[in-house]
């Protein structure tokens, strides 16, 4: 459907409509910093202001990550306007903003509205930056026709999900103190990275959450005013030092647990419009792994988990890729940071690009033929990746395919190629409660593990598991008969390779 009433023309589409892999990209998010970055802010006491520098390489490098490696990537249309990172593209004319109108245009970027009934009408009640709104407008001239999301267009409809998607976040503050319960602070320890004899006063802190909260929401109600509880007010009483504004960034470290709580908040934040949508959260590198939400599985009938057997298959599998990546041992590629918005719209319009997201939108709709489209997907990557170097500055790579377990907070990372092993990060402890497990495909670059690296991640598999320990064990077991070497395990770290992920745990 055409809006007419718009210079430029819009079609509404709603989220049944999107592409198979479409993304909504954490790293765009206006408090997304890697975890390693907040660590470094809380013992100076630094704001998002002070590691705006080198705070902005990574979330570019994500952005560019995400338009190279997904079909399409849905935005807040907010972002288009109060992100500089995003609207450094179209501020003048020029190629860059042709290049965007180009995104724009074939679908491979999508403007998400909230309740506006036009791209081109500002969202009330929020400060906007007026040359980026200009300049949005502007960009929007130049595509010409272009595809615009919303929950729904009914207004009723809409209005009722929004209210859904705000009250989610709510109910997450109002809940997790109960997915810490019976044990479950551990698996917080785990994925967080306190120490584990810290569980009883996480949960504790995370019982004074849901107190507030629901006193909170008794207050909202009184109010003309109110709603649902926001990712600020959390930030202001449990996370954000006295007397400062939430949208600093800063962490209070006289308040308990301010930078896990944060972490969580966040998770959650950016979680709940892709879980609507039904597509994938792409998450950026150090960030919190979907799972450490410890969240209960959506009703999506068309995504049932599979049986433990078809997991422990996926991630077993022999596949033909193993000698390939061991074949083009080193080559090189170009880093992210040294492309521009052209170069990804030429890469797109490449038969090697179609080539790639035509299978990889494959494995994600067919995750049980893993076998079948797993091959398909690296080989087509790697196609990619060759394309991406051609006439960039190098970069050494060294291509390494991996399949990752995620389970109860542990990842068991497997290694294919001429040498074959298996390494564990994290451990199991006490006795875990029954969980969600996933299995995902990884691509990454041996030699450089930075954020500028186009690195592949993919959920392709979720299973329900009653004994996690045991079944961690069973995997071992199996890759020890099959010939795989064991590395020296580790203790949690605090990297994490981004990624498009669904992964819940129960």
């Amino acid at each position: 459907m055409v809006s007419k009433g718009h210079d430029p023309q819009w079609r509404r589409i709603e989220p049944g409509d999107l592409k198979p892999v479409a993304v909504v990209a954490h790293c765009l998010d206006n408090q997304w910093v890697p975890r390693q970055m907040l660590d470094d802010m809380i013992r100076d006491g630094l704001s998002l202001d002070d590691v705006q520098a080198v705070r902005s390489g990574y979330v570019r490098a994500e952005y560019l990550r995400a338009l190279l490696t997904a079909e399409q990537v849905v935005v807040n249309r907010v972002f288009f306007y109060n992100n500089g990172l995003i609207s450094r593209d179209y501020l003048d004319p020029g190629p860059s903003r042709s290049a965007f109108a180009s995104l724009l245009r074939s679908g491979a970027v999508v403007p998400h509205l909230h309740a506006e009934e036009s791209p081109l009408e500002p969202p009330v009640n929020m400060d906007l930056v007026r040359e980026g709104f200009e300049a949005w407008t502007e960009a929007c001239r130049e595509a010409g026709e272009f595809s615009v999301n919303r929950l729904s267009w009914d207004p009723g409809r809409n209005r009722a999900l929004t209210n859904k998607l705000a009250l989610a976040f709510q109910e997450f503050v109002q809940n997790v103190a109960g997915r810490a319960a019976w044990g479950g602070a551990l698996e917080f320890a785990r994925h967080l990275g306190f120490r584990e004899e810290m569980a009883g006063a996480f949960l504790a802190r995370l019982q004074h959450l849901r107190q507030w909260a629901i006193q909170e929401e008794q207050d909202a109600q009184q109010r003309p005013d109110g709603g649902p509880i926001t990712r600020n007010a959390v930030y202001k009483e449990f996370v954000t030092p006295e007397g400062d504004v939430p949208t600093s960034g800063r962490c209070d470290p006289n308040k308990p647990f301010s930078r896990e709580i944060k972490q969580l908040a966040d998770l959650q934040y950016n979680t709940g419009l892709p879980e609507f949508l039904d597509r994938l959260p792409l998450r950026p590198v150090d960030t919190l792994h979907r799972a450490a939400l410890r969240e209960n599985v959506p009703e999506h009938p068309a995504r049932e988990a599979a049986d433990q057997a078809a997991l422990e298959k996926v991630l077993l599998s022999r596949l033909a890729f193993d000698k390939l990546s061991e074949g083009l041992d080193p080559f090189s590629t170009a880093s992210l940071l040294s492309l521009d918005l052209p170069s990804i719209v030429q890469i797109r319009h490449s038969d090697a690009w179609r080539t790639y997201a035509s299978k990889l939108a494959g494995l994600v709709a067919e995750p049980f033929l893993f076998e079948t489209h797993a091959d398909a997907v690296l080989r087509a990557y790697q196609e990619l990746l060759q394309l991406l170097a051609h006439g960039r500055p190098p970069l050494s790579w060294k291509t390494v395919r991996q399949s990752h377990l995620e389970i109860s907070g542990v990842t068991l990372k497997v290694t294919f190629g001429i040498r074959r092993t298996f390494q564990q990060i994290g451990e199991i402890t006490g006795e875990p409660p029954p969980c969600q497990a996933t299995v995902r495909m990884v691509v990454i670059n041996r030699l450089s593990r930075t954020t500028a690296e186009p690195d592949l991640a993919v959920d392709t598999l979720r299973a329900n598991i009653a004994d996690p320990r045991a079944f961690l064990d069973q995997i071992k077991r199996a890759l020890r008969n099959d010939g795989y070497q064991e590395q020296r395990q580790l203790p949690l770290r605090r990297e994490s390779l981004g990624g498009m992920e669904q992964d819940q745990q129960r």
